[in-house]
């Protein structure tokens, strides 16, 4: 019954005490040490990337992984709590992007919907599969994975990204600097026609163009990418330095 009533939900941001207390009894662990793992205590629910169990699933977020994390985990692999952020998109132990859905049906990837499908009947379950097809996400390829070992000089794109990903890590561990990049994100995405100029110039000096309204959580990986590559341009910025880059293109 409390499977029942509790489908559906994101059991990393509304969790009952009576899953609490029975994961609790059941782990052996201190409820407060569970609900130090929870997203719920996360105050800027901003960066939390949602997951729907009954959307269509073109307009679904899954949750992002590292497919050579959970191989390296071997027969207990376990998705990270960084990879519900929505300032997440990069793998630093295995230099590739994170994935967000199935690579054989292109299906979000949301464990928590594994037993929804009745998949429980199946031999050989495993959190790291497709709920949908149950293709193991052990096997899904990064296509900007890079072989560590060879001796071969690193795409440049891959270097940007990683240290993009380093940088805002520091801006997101700081409280005041979060919110101030969030600021910048809500703006690089409004509708205003406030500072429409400079917002355009911002994009044409990146080399991008996306018209997107939606917040950065409900964002694909691939245009978050390039948002936060926006927002944290503009963050770097002082205020006259702002004055020149707009006359350095003409803006008025």
């Amino acid at each position: 019954m409390q499977q029942i009533l509790f489908a559906g939900k994101d059991i990393d941001l509304q969790v009952p005490d009576i899953i609490l207390k029975n994961l609790s009894i059941s782990t052996c662990t201190k409820i407060s040490r569970i609900k130090e793992s929870l997203l719920s205590r996360t105050n800027e629910k901003f960066w939390v990337i949602p997951y729907s169990y009954f959307d269509n699933i073109a307009q679904r977020r899954g949750i992002m992984f590292c497919p050579y994390c959970l191989t390296a985990d071997g027969d207990s692999p376990y998705f990270r709590k960084s990879w519900r952020s929505a300032g997440t998109f990069y793998c630093y132990s295995h230099d590739c992007f994170l994935l967000d859905r199935c690579p054989k049906c292109k299906t979000p990837v949301i464990p928590g919907k594994i037993k929804l499908n009745k998949q429980e009947k199946h031999v050989g379950i495993s959190i790291a599969q497709c709920y949908n097809c149950s293709y193991s996400l052990k096997k899904a390829k990064s296509k900007n994975k890079i072989d560590l070992t060879a001796k071969v000089r690193r795409p440049k794109y891959i270097s940007q990204a990683a240290q993009l990903q380093i940088e805002v890590d520091k801006v997101l561990r700081l409280p005041n600097d979060r919110e101030e990049l969030y600021k910048i994100l809500t703006f690089l995405q409004s509708r205003g026609k406030v500072c429409v100029d400079f917002k355009i110039a911002v994009y044409k000096k990146l080399g991008f163009i996306y018209q997107e309204h939606k917040p950065l959580k409900n964002l694909p990986l691939h245009k978050r990418y390039y948002f936060l590559k926006a927002a944290l341009w503009v963050y770097k910025m002082k205020p006259e330095q702002v004055t020149t880059f707009l006359q350095k293109q003409a803006v008025n």
